[in-house]
């Protein structure tokens, strides 16, 4: 194992010395002289460990880190609840994945998913290296080590049914009220209807047998309303002449000019449009 210093928070490491061997499963204390360059508040120490193929053990166990000079502490971390914030060990693991061999000197990307009975605040994660004699090599690096959740990937996809259309010609109703803003509602569902594409794959199939045409929509004049078609059969007919008899003059749904009474002039109305078919 190698210990090297930084005095400015990793940018740089300065090699300390190795430690090696083997001392007889017991613990050992080992000590590095920290020079006063090193002596800043970006003090950094790092531990590397490399294994090759004269033997085969599980490697180097570290405990109770110590910066201190004859009197004082200045650091301590028992790696278990120290500053570094290991906490407690954990008894219980379960083995996920491995991987092995050479990454041709670049870094990989590597991801395994977490399942949900792992989802909750104790959840601790560790890599294990293992060693032994076939080859000789650093070891592996770690970096970026992230847990969280996929986000959405934007896509297209062609879709289709009603619950494509009504949003698609919603939208068309918006831009058709944002240009045309005096224009009742009537009006623009007629500007839809009118504007269309005329198909014959759509014939019978949809109210207008054709496809929305937005710009034709959006430039047509202000569409010519059928006035009198009071049974809404799309004709202005002697049926529409009855009801406006039967309602006369206390029926203001026959209001055809909105001046608030049922007279004559509304009369007028009715009898200019009397005849039209398939009235918008």
């Amino acid at each position: 194992m190698d210990v090297y210093f930084s005095a400015d928070g990793g940018l740089n490491w300065a090699y300390q010395g190795s430690h090696t061997g083997w001392y007889g499963d017991k613990w050992y204390q080992l000590k590095a002289w920290i020079a006063p360059e090193f002596r800043t508040n970006q003090f950094r120490v790092a531990f590397v460990l490399w294994s090759d193929f004269s033997v085969a053990f599980d490697g180097i166990y570290i405990d109770d880190i110590e910066i201190r000079d004859s009197s004082t502490f200045f650091f301590f971390d028992d790696m278990e609840s120290g500053p570094g914030d290991w906490g407690q060990p954990v008894t219980n693991w379960d083995y996920f994945a491995s991987l092995d061999g050479s990454s041709l000197d670049s870094w990989n990307s590597w991801n395994i998913p977490i399942n949900a009975n792992y989802l909750w605040s104790e959840f601790r994660v560790k890599f294990v290296l293992n060693t032994d004699f076939s080859v000789n090599h650093d070891g592996v690096y770690l970096d970026d080590v992230g847990i969280g959740r996929a986000g959405p990937i934007d896509t297209h996809a062609y879709l289709d049914g009603t619950s494509m259309a009504a949003p698609h010609v919603s939208g068309a109703v918006a831009l058709l009220a944002a240009e045309h803003p005096a224009e009742n509602l009537e009006n623009r569902i007629q500007r839809i209807l009118t504007g269309v594409n005329q198909l014959d794959t759509l014939t019978g199939k949809v109210v207008s047998d054709g496809r929305m045409n937005l710009y034709e929509s959006l430039i047509a004049g202000p569409p010519e309303l059928c006035e009198g078609n009071f049974d809404t059969d799309t004709d202005v007919d002697g049926m529409d002449l009855q009801t406006f008899a039967g309602g006369f003059p206390s029926d203001l749904s026959l209001d055809l000019n909105g001046d608030g009474v049922v007279n004559e002039a509304d009369l007028a109305r009715l009898a200019a449009h009397f005849g039209r078919n398939e009235c918008p």
